[in-house]
């Protein structure tokens, strides 16, 4: 078939190009408004009424779930993307507060000791706060030399 011929696949591409988008009533799969005033996608219109399914038929159904495939990929990608972005700023920030602490930081073994006797969170009625802060500060502590 050449591409001259009116049948030819660029020829029937142009021709469905301008066919409008239809979500079918029924099973809300995305298909052709080939008429315009569809309101079943043609598997759902042929079950309906009893029909027989062509190999065609089966070929749009197999388009159908596809296309529903596609789009939670999509989503899913920009749910990851997403994610990925929180995660490389939180990563941003926890390295730049690592760096800081390694430093130049005033934050010395001893000062770290001082700090958690003073926020433990048994001198602070045993509250969110101090407890955070106090199971932060304990693993930042260098072991102790026996």
């Amino acid at each position: 078939m050449s591409d001259s011929h009116p049948d030819s696949r660029a020829g029937l591409l142009q021709e469905v190009a301008h066919w409008p988008r239809g979500a079918c009533r029924a099973c809300h799969a995305p298909f052709p408004l080939v008429r315009g005033f569809e309101r079943l996608c043609p598997i759902c219109f042929k079950l309906d009424r009893g029909y027989s399914l062509l190999v065609s038929d089966k070929a749009l159904l197999w388009l159908q779930v596809a296309t529903k495939e596609d789009q939670q990929l999509k989503e899913d990608n920009a749910s990851l993307t997403l994610t990925l972005r929180k995660v490389q700023t939180l990563c941003r920030n926890l390295r730049r507060d690592l760096a800081t602490l390694k430093g130049g930081s005033d934050l010395t073994p001893e000062r770290i000791e001082q700090l958690v006797r003073l926020c433990h969170p048994d001198k602070h009625n045993n509250s969110a706060v101090a407890t955070e802060i106090t199971q932060w500060l304990v693993p930042q502590r260098t072991p102790r030399k026996l």
